[in-house]
């Protein structure tokens, strides 16, 4: 059967030209979804009887896929997940959806056992076809591998990460859920070696990296599992020498002992105090040790975000253990005075973790975030006169959480320790005032920050043009 509906016309023109126009846009509509119906005419597939879903019900959900032009989405549910005690099988909840232009309603269910990878780990998807049926796509093995091809009939519900020593599913750590996994313009990623970030070149992205780092700030526009991640400051190492901290001690006429800076002209280099000569009133000299490198700060944006374990220390100062006395120094020094052990070095600031979630926000491990302690101060003796041990570096702060997210959910830990302030070093062996130096000042811990959206009035400003125009509609 065909319809086709035209203008209508009447004599008089004052009824006519409203009316007509009426007419003529209803006639559009129409003629356009007799076009959309002309379309159907495949028959009804296995899926469609075995799903037992009412004709009406199928050809609405193929006149809306039609129309928007959209072959393959979900509709609702699509949910993977680990048993209630898990094992090698995963299951799936009450899924509906549109797969290659055909309705499919699947019923909860698990899968069978799945073989763990037997000398590299393996990406698996797990999708819905188009005739009903859930299976798993096994990947290949490989110590970086990829995500396996999937066919226009075939929608996908998540992911399996799989290690040669897995023995249980569980989830956020190999198992994943992925909605609008086939957006085609974003690819998905596992991130377990070196990685630099390019943004807006993700959809779902699973992390697993220990001891390697992510250069840049990720941006998933679908969701960011976090696995495992380590970004840890390096310790100091050896002195500062050029950009030391120097401060000597001067005698004066009243016959006092007064510590005061030196001008960054006369720096002292060297790792035992041998170097620059110094001006013959000034007496005694101390070389700051190098301090920790801060923790790198990240940000992570992303539909949704989980984080397993997210740890970023800053490095510790380093220790000062060379005795810095007037027998190591340069032979143009005076041969008595007022001598300083070397100041521990600094720790690193703590790093910031900021989090932008269109969705939900959960963490299920640990996120450390912590400032780096103060390295020990040097001993010092032998200087004729007196002898003060070096000072213990400053502990840092930790860093901050902040969290802008639809919903946020802490089922884990965090935590953020200022680092401790280093011991001062033991002063001995002068003819006048000996002592010990002072211990460095402890840092203070970060803190933990949710802004919670209701983008029900669109997406702050904060959140930039990384997202996607599908995950808008949501």
């Amino acid at each position: 059967m065909t319809i086709t509906v035209n203008g209508v016309s009447f004599q008089s023109n004052l009824r006519s030209k409203p009316l007509n126009a009426d007419i003529t846009t209803l006639a559009s509509g129409v003629n356009n979804l007799q076009t959309q119906i002309d379309n159907l005419n495949a028959t009804a597939s296995a899926s469609e009887v075995v799903n037992a879903r009412d004709y009406h019900t199928v050809l609405k959900d193929r006149i809306q896929s039609n129309s928007l032009s959209i072959g393959t989405r979900l509709i609702s549910g699509g949910n993977i997940t680990e048993q209630s005690t898990p094992d090698m099988t995963i299951k799936w909840d009450l899924t509906e959806a549109i797969v290659d232009g055909i309705g499919c309603l699947k019923t909860a269910g698990s899968s069978g056992t799945i073989t763990a990878p037997s000398a590299n780990p393996r990406l698996d998807y797990v999708v819905l076809n188009s005739d009903n049926t859930v299976s798993i796509l096994t990947g290949s093995e490989s110590a970086t591998p990829v995500f396996p091809s999937t066919a226009s009939s075939q929608l996908i519900l998540g992911a399996l990460y799989l290690k040669t020593s897995t023995t249980s599913l569980n989830n956020y750590q190999e198992v994943f859920t992925f909605k609008n996994a086939n957006n085609p313009y974003f690819p998905n990623l596992l991130i377990n070696i070196a990685y630099t970030a390019t943004d807006k070149k993700h959809n779902n992205v699973i992390v697993d990296l220990s001891g390697d780092l992510i250069t840049g700030n990720l941006e998933c526009q679908g969701n960011c599992y976090i696995i495992n991640y380590e970004d840890n400051g390096s310790d100091g190492s050896g002195e500062r020498g050029a950009t030391s901290i120097v401060v000597g001690a001067k005698y004066d006429d009243n016959t006092n002992y007064t510590l005061y800076n030196i001008s960054s002209g006369d720096t002292l280099t060297g790792s035992s105090g041998g170097g620059t000569a110094i001006q013959s009133s000034r007496l005694g000299t101390i070389i700051a040790t190098s301090g920790g490198a801060d923790g790198i700060s990240k940000t992570i944006k992303a539909f949704n975000v989980y984080i397993n374990n997210y740890q970023s220390i800053a490095g510790d100062g380093f220790d000062c253990t060379n005795t810095h006395d007037q027998n190591t120094a340069d032979a143009s020094w005076p041969s008595g005075g007022f001598f300083v052990g070397s100041y521990g070095g600094n720790g690193g600031y703590g790093s910031t973790l900021t989090i932008y979630s269109i969705n939900e926000t959960i963490i299920n491990g640990t996120i450390t975030l912590n400032g780096g302690s103060g390295g020990s101060g040097a001993d010092c003796s032998n200087g004729t006169i007196a002898n003060l041990g070096g000072k213990g570096g400053s502990g840092n702060n930790g860093g901050d959480l902040i969290i802008y997210s639809k919903s946020y959910t802490n089922n884990g830990t965090f935590t953020s320790n200022g680092g401790s302030g280093g011991s001062g070093g033991t002063g001995s062996g002068g003819s006048d005032s000996n002592g010990n130096g002072t211990i460095g000042d402890a840092g203070t811990g970060g803190s933990e920050t949710s802004n919670i959206y209701d983008f029900t009035t669109g997406f702050p400003s904060n959140y930039g043009d990384w997202i996607h125009p599908l995950y808008k509609e949501n």
